[in-house]
Formats: C-alpha cells, sequence, structure tokens
C-alpha cells in the first residue's frame, strides 16, 4: 500500500483585549475517494491559547509573548516551514509585520475577515493578503464537520489536547445570527468566546484552497443536529436575533 502523508496547515487568530490569541493546527490527509466534493480529511494535531493580556512580543528578557511562543513553535521540524494563516483583522498589518519581523519559519498567508460575499487573492490586494469573508471560513468548517472529514480525540480519552474540551463548547456556542437590517453575522453567544473555532476555521479554509478540490461546491449549508464527535455539534449555525 503506498504512503498517505499529512500535510500541516495551522491557523493564528490574534486576539485584542477582550480576545484570546489562538493557534491551531491540522493535520490533512488525501482521501482515497471524494466526499461531498472534498478530497481531503484532518485531524486537530495542536491547539495553543495565550492568558488575555500577553504580548504579541516580549518587551523585557524572559517575557512571554504570542509571536515569541509561535517562533520557537516553527522551530520544531514537524512545523518549520508549513502554513501558517494569521488573521490580524481586529488588530492590523503591523502585527503581522512584527510576524514577519521575528523571522518565523512559516510559510506565511496573512488573512483579513471580511464582511462581504467575495474573496480576494493576495494579488488582489494592496497588503499582500487574502481577504476572506466569515461566512466562507465557517461554512468551509461545517461543510467538513458535516462530512465528518474533521476529527478529534474526545475530551478525557487518551491522547486527547488539553483544550479540546473547551473547542468543542465554542462550537456548540456558535450561532448564525440576522440582524435587524437583514445581514447575516457568525459568532458566538454573547459572553462567549469563539478564538478557536476560528483558528480553526483558518487552518482549514487556507488547507482547502490549497488543492482542497472544488471550492465552488462549499456553500452555506441549513441548520443541523448531529452529535458524534467529528460531526456538526448542535448549535452551529442555529439562528438567532442579533442586535
Amino acid at each position: 500500500m503506498g504512503v498517505n502523508p499529512e500535510k500541516l496547515f495551522s491557523g493564528l487568530d490574534l486576539g485584542k483585549a477582550a480576545d484570546f490569541s489562538v493557534l491551531a493546527t491540522v493535520g490533512r490527509r488525501k482521501l482515497d475517494k471524494p466526499v461531498a466534493k472534498r478530497r481531503f480529511s484532518y485531524s486537530v494535531r495542536w491547539l495553543q491559547s495565550w492568558d488575555l493580556g500577553t504580548r504579541y512580543t516580549a518587551t523585557r528578557p524572559g517575557e512571554r509573548s504570542v509571536i515569541g511562543d509561535v517562533k520557537a513553535l516553527y522551530e520544531q521540524p514537524a512545523l518549520t516551514w508549513t502554513t501558517l494563516a494569521a488573521d490580524y483583522t481586529g488588530v492590523g498589518m503591523a502585527v503581522i509585520e512584527q510576524v514577519m519581523a521575528a523571522r518565523v519559519k512559516a510559510r506565511l498567508h496573512p488573512v483579513c475577515i471580511t464582511a462581504g460575499h467575495s474573496i480576494s487573492t493576495p494579488d488582489e490586494t494592496k497588503d499582500r493578503s487574502w481577504h476572506v469573508p466569515k461566512k466562507e471560513l465557517v461554512s468551509t468548517l461545517v461543510v467538513l464537520l458535516e462530512n465528518e472529514l474533521l476529527k478529534w480525540q474526545a475530551p478525557n480519552t487518551r491522547g486527547a489536547l488539553p483544550l479540546i474540551g473547551r473547542f468543542e463548547k465554542e462550537l456548540q456556542a456558535f450561532r448564525e445570527h440576522v440582524t435587524k437590517s437583514k445581514n447575516v453575522t457568525f459568532g458566538a453567544e454573547q459572553s462567549q468566546h469563539d478564538d478557536i473555532v476560528m483558528a480553526v476555521a483558518l487552518c482549514c479554509w487556507l488547507a482547502e484552497h490549497s488543492g482542497g478540490g472544488d471550492a465552488a461546491g462549499i456553500g452555506v449549508p441549513d441548520e443541523r443536529d448531529a452529535s458524534a464527535i467529528g460531526g456538526a455539534p448542535a448549535g452551529v449555525f442555529a439562528s438567532g436575533n442579533g442586535l
């Protein structure tokens, strides 16, 4: 039998003052046969979250920082020069420039998450970054979940990641909201966080747009109720009334 190597993709959700910064890594393997127009399956391999208030870069020797930790992770052979999608939407491109200045050994793809309807590639934007509607990131994640193409070790089982329970809780709290002006937005319920969900969505979206199959086949699905690990959890895309 031939070898089916795993390729790693990571997503860095850079948090603001009230949001956590999160790094997620998924492993991608090619399927023997396409499923729902998808050619790859995914496994969650790494989740890391930084405490609120952690600086992006250190200001004194020995101080922990988000970029310092990311740089150290990418010194490890398994991650060196693998793909990293970094969301700078809330923090600005200057933070991405700090990542570049730190010489992180990653194939860096800056991403600006928008409320629009179309994707702009680095060749089309002034700052050479991806501009991606949030609904595209989320719908990609949901398609993978519903077709059991994104899996992880369940909490409290051997090999489970320490933050996997928090990831599941975030998925349960994730909602589609319709505003008074009839616009559709996506995010966690009030007082909840969706940082891990968005970090995982970032790496899955970029992996799907790096030879992942027919991207046109991804669409925002109807509400589903699947309780199995690796399926779309109840709550994802449940309708709610936003302000």
